[in-house]
């Protein structure tokens, strides 16, 4: 199986983790979970206030042979 995340994002400077995880819809129960599995170091100067908007599209597709 491969799952692919696409997003544009404009971030401001600084540090940003990525955390995934894989669970069930219907509850709160997590298969698994991996906190800061990779960092991401944005080197701006510039200053600037406010959340991004990823406008993320998530595709899910089986891979051959399986």
């Amino acid at each position: 199986m491969r799952v692919t995340f696409l997003f544009k994002v404009s971030l401001i400077g600084g540090n940003y983790y990525v955390t995934p995880a894989i669970g069930y819809k219907d509850s709160k129960t997590y298969c698994d979970w991996v906190n800061n599995m990779l960092t991401i170091n944005v080197l701006k100067n510039e200053k600037a206030e406010g959340i991004t908007d990823l406008n993320s599209k998530i595709s899910i597709e089986k891979a051959n042979g399986s």
